[in-house]
């Protein structure tokens, strides 16, 4: 089903199908959304904060949407659930003020109707139709990861950075500082660069290749200091 959207101003009625919402963890990393891979996601031992996201199956404008929201409208959408004595079939209009950080949303109970056809199980559907990818956890335990960029030395980079999580996020941080920059805000700025490459890999990769971008950058740097101090010292002695 294709994901449903407000523009601001914008009211939408909206007729829930599912029984039961589908919940995932996220983290906003260059303008796009991550999962969170829980224990071993490197984002969080950044310090980087992640987002509850939740979503419904609805009927609107007579098509099937998906509807994804914050954490914040779903607890408003629950109350209207639990008084209903149900999520499916309840009708509501939506309401959307402001954009982006400032954006928010205003549930107004229609009524509640019957479902016709019985909702998928939470969790059997997403936007485009598809089902929902399985957990980090899931993948792993299943063999089932996407391959990591870069080949055998991506993989081994990867592997060493699970195999000491919390050492690599210390390290990688002492990178970006040795470099003046914030290791959240440069590891979003390289996810971005970097696209569909590292879009769907694993947690671990990410950050193995983003450890590897950084020391290639502070070699040059250091490089680049240590000739222009040979450059110098030449020019004193030839004074």
């Amino acid at each position: 089903m294709p994901w449903l959207k407000w523009t601001d101003g914008e009211t939408k009625r909206v007729k829930i199908i599912s029984t039961e919402p589908f919940q995932k963890v996220i983290h906003w990393v260059g303008g796009r959304s991550m999962d969170c891979h829980g224990s071993l996601c490197q984002m969080c031992k950044l310090g980087d904060r992640s987002a509850v996201r939740w979503s419904v199956e609805t009927v609107t404008d007579g098509e099937g949407m998906t509807w994804e929201m914050a954490n914040m409208v779903w607890k408003d959408l629950a109350v209207i659930a639990e008084n209903q004595k149900g999520l499916a079939g309840v009708v509501l209009d939506v309401i959307r003020k402001g954009m982006a950080r400032e954006t928010r949303y205003t549930l107004i109970l229609v009524g509640k109707e019957d479902v016709a056809v019985p909702a998928p199980a939470s969790g059997e559907l997403g936007g485009g139709g598809a089902a929902y990818p399985p957990s980090y956890d899931e993948q792993l335990r299943a063999g089932t990861l996407p391959p990591v960029p870069g080949g055998d030395r991506g993989q081994e980079a990867a592997d060493r950075v699970r195999r000491d999580a919390g050492g690599a996020a210390v390290y990688c941080k002492g990178l970006c500082e040795r470099l003046g920059e914030d290791a959240r805000v440069a590891l979003g700025i390289f996810l971005g660069e970097a696209g569909k490459a590292y879009a769907k890999v694993e947690a671990t990769a990410q950050l193995a290749a983003f450890i590897t971008h950084q020391e290639t950058r502070l070699e040059a740097e250091e490089l680049e200091a240590a000739k222009e101090k040979v450059e110098v010292d030449l020019d004193k002695l030839l004074a």
